[in-house]
């Protein structure tokens, strides 16, 4: 962490999510103005929906949610933005008329395909910085996460003696 962040000397793990907020948010920064400088009309955050309708054909905004860890309001409201600019559109279930099937519309389709090589991109530019850092982060953090399925954080603190 840069000198500034001396409050977090003592206790610097204990401030993780603080860490991982800030780093998610450059990389979202970053990743909006490349995706505006390749003509993507949405914002970064919101690729991961994208990507998804284009990969499942579909879904519901429930299905969307629950397999991209997003609580339902906020893939909501992500929908919402990508309906406005035209990307996706809504239809009725017709065997479940309660029940809205997200998709791509044309647009959509046509976009993603540039998604999909900025994807590539990322991809390399994520290899170049996990061998600069000498781990893949992005495994140490899938695993994180299964940890945390398996035993909260929280039944963790209960049991967890300081050092």
């Amino acid at each position: 962490m840069a000198d500034n962040d001396s409050i977090f000397d003592r206790s610097a793990p204990a401030y993780l999510p603080v860490l991982l907020r800030r780093v998610a948010s450059r990389l979202n920064a970053a990743g909006d103005q490349y995706a505006q400088m390749h003509g993507i009309p949405w914002p970064a955050r919101s690729n991961s929906i994208v990507a998804w309708l284009a990969r499942n054909d579909g879904g519901t905004g429930k299905e969307i949610a629950e397999a991209l860890g997003q609580s339902p309001q906020l893939a909501g409201q992500k929908l919402a933005q990508l309906r406005k600019a035209g990307i996706v559109c809504s239809r009725r279930d017709p065997e479940d008329r309660r029940r809205q099937i997200e998709s791509l519309t044309a647009l959509g389709r046509r976009e993603f395909a540039k998604l999909e090589r900025l994807e590539q991109e990322a991809t390399a530019a994520f290899a170049d910085l996990f061998d600069e850092l000498g781990c893949d982060v992005w495994d140490v953090l899938a695993r994180m996460d299964q940890a945390l399925e398996h035993e909260s954080f929280n039944d963790r603190m209960a049991r967890a003696k300081p050092r």
